[in-house]
Order: structure tokens, then sequence, then C-alpha cells
């Protein structure tokens, strides 16, 4: 019996010490840089699901230059978005991969200089695969010289203000892919983490009210003034056939007919995405989880 013992005990500390031991998982170390296959995913998403132009590019269309100085509006008033071309001197072009992930991810640029997180909620759980695809992409365009005034922001406003907002986490370690056989799992991966549709469709909750997961909301990031972004929960697409949700995605047409504006909706960025991913977002859409 006595020997039992010693040997449970003996068994407890071992796994007291292993998990005493155990460390968050590293960042994935890889050099991506011209790597082909890497930047082509990086294409893919900022021109399609992840609509980094509709608010780094001019135009605010796919393929546009990434340029910035497009008027955004969060909770600490008027922002110009940021040159993210690699120029020099007023872009991205001495950030390495990893501090171009760690921008995106958490809203922190290279010396620990901190930006809106509100257009970036989301984006903390971007797997490293695709964060770093973005990262290299990015790095393989041309550099654009066009400086954007940095924001200033008091420290009253800095640290009161918009207490209660959603905001970008840091994820420390590594991000694992979700896997695209798991259809509904990969929608809500793509819904929540790529395209971020909650960012203007879920009503954020407060001290006295929770937030309405995709069941629509009021936005003024885009707009200078607020607009009703509508539901785009099971609720709204349970009677809509795959064909209808397709067919919105792709055209921004609703089946009674009603189209988005896309001032106000990266629906030009969405429609470039494949049949396979937009297949699996109305999957997830569709099915209330």
């Amino acid at each position: 019996m006595e020997s039992i013992k010693t040997q449970v005990l003996i068994l407890c500390c071992l796994a007291l010490g292993a998990v005493s031991c155990y460390e968050t998982p590293s960042p994935l170390k890889v050099d991506v840089s011209g790597n082909e296959a890497y930047e082509k995913r990086g294409e893919y998403l900022v021109n399609s699901l992840a609509w980094c132009g509709f608010c780094h590019s001019p135009e605010r269309k796919p393929f546009g230059l990434l340029s910035g100085g497009v008027k955004l509006l969060d909770v600490y008033g008027e922002v110009l978005s940021p040159n993210i071309t690699p120029d020099y001197k007023t872009g991205i072009g001495t950030f390495s991969l990893d501090q171009i992930v760690t921008a995106v991810r958490d809203s922190v640029s290279p010396g620990n200089r901190r930006f809106s997180p509100e257009f970036h909620a989301g984006y903390e759980w971007l797997s490293e695969i695709d964060a770093l695809s973005i990262a290299a992409y990015l790095k393989s365009l041309d550099g654009v010289s066009r400086y954007i005034p940095k924001r200033e922001i008091g420290f009253f406003d800095r640290n009161l203000k918009g207490f209660f907002r959603r905001s970008a986490r840091e994820i420390p370690g590594y991000v694992p892919e979700v896997s695209e056989n798991d259809r509904v799992e990969y929608g809500r991966y793509l819904v929540d983490h790529v395209a971020r549709c909650g960012l203007c469709h879920t009503s954020e909750g407060g001290i006295f009210g929770g937030e309405r997961y995709l069941g629509g909301a009021n936005v003024t990031l885009f707009a200078g003034k607020s607009f009703f972004a509508p539901p785009i929960n099971s609720s709204r697409f349970s009677s809509w056939s795959d064909e209808d949700i397709l067919k919105f995605f792709r055209t921004g047409i609703t089946p009674k007919k009603t189209t988005v504006d896309k001032k106000l909706c990266p629906i030009g960025f969405i429609a470039l995405a494949s049949d396979r991913d937009l297949e699996a977002i109305a999957q997830y859409l569709k099915s209330g989880s």
C-alpha cells in the first residue's frame, strides 16, 4: 500500500513539474520571403477575404496601391490609414516579416507604437501561415512613397475612451491552421478571423447588455456617419439557398434584389474569394453555430 502511495506521489510530482516547465509555443520561425506559395496565398487573402485595400488603398478596390490615406473613424475620432507598401521612408519597408505579423494581429508597430485596434479586431487569431503569407506578399510589392501623418492621442483619451469597446488582444505563440475539411469550423475561421464580419455586423456589448453576434449593428468605421449593417446570421440566411448566398457574395445582390453599398461593405473584395471558401462561409452562417 505504501509503495502505491509513493508511486502516485512521484507521478503527481512529475506531472506538476511538466506543467511548470511548459512554455507557450513560439511563433513559427520560417523565412517566407520570396516563397512563391506564401506570396500567392497572401495575394489571395489581401485582395479578397482580408480586404486590406478597403482601408489601405485610395481606390478602395482589390489590387489597388496600398499607400494609405483613407479616412476612417474610430472611438478616438478621424484617422488616416497608413501606407503599408514596403517603402523604406513612408511605409513598412523596414519591418521584418515578424513585425508585420505583430502589426496585423496585435495592432503594434515596431517601437511598441500602438494603433487603433478596432480595425484589426479578429486578426489576433489569424493562423500563423496566413499571417506570414500576408506579410510575405506585402514585402513583395513595390514601395510607394507617400507620407501619411500619424495621429497623436492624449493620455486621457488613450486610457479612458472606449474602455468597454472590443479591441485586438495579443495572442502569444503559434496559431495553427483550421482544416478546410471541417467545413463549418473553417467557415467560422474565415468569418471571424479573416473577413472579420463581426467588425460591422456584431453589436458590441456593454455594461448593461451583451453583444449580438452577427445580429446587425450601427457602424461608423468607414462612412463618417452611422449606418446599419444588417444581420448576417442564420436568422437571415436560413431561408436562403446556397446559390442565393453565393450570388450575394459575388454581386452584393440579395434574393429581394436589394444591393449592398460597396462604399460601406468590402463586397468587391469578398467577390474574389474562391468558391470553396465562400461555400464554407455559407455553411457556417446557415448552421447557427
